[in-house]
């Protein structure tokens, strides 16, 4: 093991930490203790093929709840790695499509808003403070 501080490679045991048991070292020059490097996905401590797991889980359709029972995550766990897996796509799809010129849009499932029972809608739609939305 390599010392993470001084780069000495002289280093001994010296214990563990951890619900896991991770083993600690110590550098006999410096005197630091470190453990070894972790590969980490942003801020999350799941290990990597756990959370691949859950993101191939994810795609094919399982609910969240059966992948807390199936992986033993948390489901704001399960939920949070989606997120960062989500903003990691966008990240790569931002840097790598550029200028592209679509000859045919083609919208599939295209939402829009109709209308709405009067309650529904804040008075101060209903009082002139903006689009009067209840009689669309």
């Amino acid at each position: 093991m390599t010392c993470t501080r001084c780069n000495h490679d002289a280093c001994k045991r010296f214990g563990y930490f951890g619900k896991k048991h991770i083993q600690r070292w110590r550098c006999t020059s410096c005197k630091t203790t470190f453990s070894e490097p972790v590969p980490r996905l942003d801020s999350h401590y799941t290990d990597l093929d756990t959370a691949a797991r859950v993101l191939e889980l994810m795609m094919e359709g399982t609910s969240v709840r059966a992948i807390s029972h199936l992986t033993g995550l948390d489901i704001s766990t399960i939920l949070d790695l989606m997120v960062t897996a989500g903003n990691k796509c966008q990240r790569l799809l931002d840097a790598l499509i550029r200028n592209v010129r679509p000859n045919l849009v083609q919208a599939d499932e295209l939402h829009s808003f109709a209308a709405t029972r009067n309650g529904c809608v804040p008075t101060l739609r209903r009082n002139g403070g903006g689009v009067d939305l209840a009689g669309a």
